[in-house]
């Protein structure tokens, strides 16, 4: 039960029979990134995540004791100790370089989580402390599961990253075996079309010298090398 219960907060979804025979991915989040800067430079990354509904419902019915679909402030720390306690060894799912050199994601702070429509929404804090200074430097953070069990897609502060993952030929199959074609598979049968996302920031940016995009991350490939996420690039130095 045990390893069952990992899995499901590991991966956010629980399936009847092991990730590892599972085709790949079963559960579908879409989020928002927003670059925090203070008095020093970058402090970190905010970030809200909704889950998909079916996601939504599995995890309600693990922490929702009373089912009234709200979160009380004690199924709130349950859901912490599952869900993100577990998801710390995935450096919850957001993967960073500074310079090029990788940060190792260690710690998040200000978890929430409360209901929308059908679906449960996430919000929380990756600090991640880059000091400004005359020269230049370059933040890349990309948002992904490196096992490809959950599907993230980056999305503007309204959403609509318009995945429809009951579209997916494989959906819900749990004798489906996973291999290298789902990602494209994937894409190509539930619409999913990449989206122009803008950074988004926080605090005194303007107090900054800021330069940012959206652009694939050869550097980041996961899943095997066999993907390459859309990362957010951002330049910054003391004006």
């Amino acid at each position: 039960m045990h390893r069952v219960v990992r899995v499901l907060a590991c991966c956010l979804f629980l399936l009847a029979l092991p990730a590892a025979a599972a085709a790949h991915p079963h559960a579908f989040i879409e989020a928002h990134v927003a670059f925090r800067f203070d008095e020093q430079g970058l402090a970190g990354f905010e970030q809200r995540w909704r889950l998909d509904p079916m996601l939504t419902a599995t995890l309600l019915d693990l922490v929702d004791a009373d089912r009234d679909r709200r979160l009380s402030a004690d199924e709130l720390v349950e859901l912490d100790d599952i869900s993100m306690g577990s998801l710390k060894d995935f450096s919850f799912f957001t993967f960073v370089l500074i310079d090029g050199q990788k940060f190792e994601v260690a710690s998040k702070s200000e978890f929430t989580a409360y209901m929308e429509d059908d679906c449960m929404i996430y919000e929380f804090f990756i600090p991640c402390r880059v000091h400004a200074s005359d020269t230049a430097k370059t933040v890349k953070v990309a948002i992904y599961d490196p096992t490809f069990f959950s599907f993230v897609a980056l999305v503007d502060k309204d959403g609509g990253a318009g995945i429809d993952p009951t579209q997916d030929p494989l959906f819900g199959d749990p004798m489906a075996q996973a291999a290298p074609g789902d990602y494209e598979r994937f894409i190509d049968a539930t619409g999913f079309e990449r989206q122009d996302v803008e950074p988004a920031f926080s605090g005194p940016v303007d107090a900054f010298a800021v330069e940012a995009s959206l652009e694939p991350a050869e550097d980041m490939a996961y899943f095997e090398g066999l993907i390459i996420p859309d990362a957010f690039v951002v330049a910054f130095s003391s004006t």
